[in-house]
């Protein structure tokens, strides 16, 4: 700026010793004063690509942070249901304890995700309860893994007989899963739909991420299983 103003001064300048009379002169101011005329656009183009750049990674900073909540929602859902469609398959003692086991290895991460999104300050806020709303669909799912993990605690104490396991299969959580036959059970979906559902609108819109839990890498017999139960929800 201080340049232009400089340029201008100069075009001042000859104009008023040629007395604006000269076609010298006269082109002499003309051509100072386009030269300040575009280091003045020149600089405004470039404050303004810098600034369109930088409110740019801004917000690919702020869809990386969501998208990785995302992520690790995805990986706790897949790991869920993973384990209740196994059980669903084979409602054995045995299968049973193994999948209540793998659950039980979901519920703190869940919690350290809980925790991560409260410490969040403009992730999550287009909406005033939008934040609140993901961290109780996220505490309800821990509430759902609990209700599993006190079931099978009082199973397992009993002395993990067939006939306290059949006892199991007609009441409480193990019920409640068994009886759903067409995915997760009704509670479960809504918990995610609060939580993992709102983090998966920030990140891909309003529209539906259908198809994109199976973008989730997984390796082993179970990959098949997995690949199916993310479709649930």
């Amino acid at each position: 700026m201080v340049i232009a103003g400089v340029l201008v001064g100069g075009a001042a300048v000859v104009y008023a010793t040629t007395k604006g009379d000269k076609p010298f002169g006269r082109s002499a101011a003309d051509l100072l004063l386009q030269l300040a005329f575009l280091l003045v656009a020149g600089t405004f183009l470039k404050w303004l690509i810098d600034r369109i750049n930088k409110e740019h990674d801004k917000d690919q900073g702020f869809r990386s942070k969501q998208m990785d909540f995302l992520r690790r929602m995805r990986e706790a859902h897949v790991r869920i249901a993973s384990a209740q469609r196994l059980i669903r398959a084979d409602p054995s003692p045995k299968t049973y304890s193994e999948q209540m086991r793998a659950l039980m290895l979901v519920t703190p991460e869940l919690e350290d995700i809980e925790r991560d999104v409260a410490a969040t300050t403009d992730l999550f806020c287009k909406e005033p309860a939008d934040k609140e709303n993901i961290q109780d669909g996220i505490k309800e799912v821990v509430d759902y893994l609990d209700d599993a993990y006190y079931q099978y605690a009082a199973w397992d104490k009993s002395g993990d007989s067939s006939e306290t396991f059949s006892h199991q299969v007609k009441t409480g959580w193990l019920a409640e899963l068994l009886k759903s036959k067409q995915g997760m059970p009704e509670r479960y979906k809504c918990a995610l739909d609060k939580s993992k559902g709102k983090i998966r609108s920030y990140v891909y819109g309003s529209g539906s991420d259908e198809g994109e839990d199976n973008g989730v890498a997984t390796s082993g017999q179970n990959k098949e299983v997995i690949r199916n139960s993310v479709n649930d929800v």
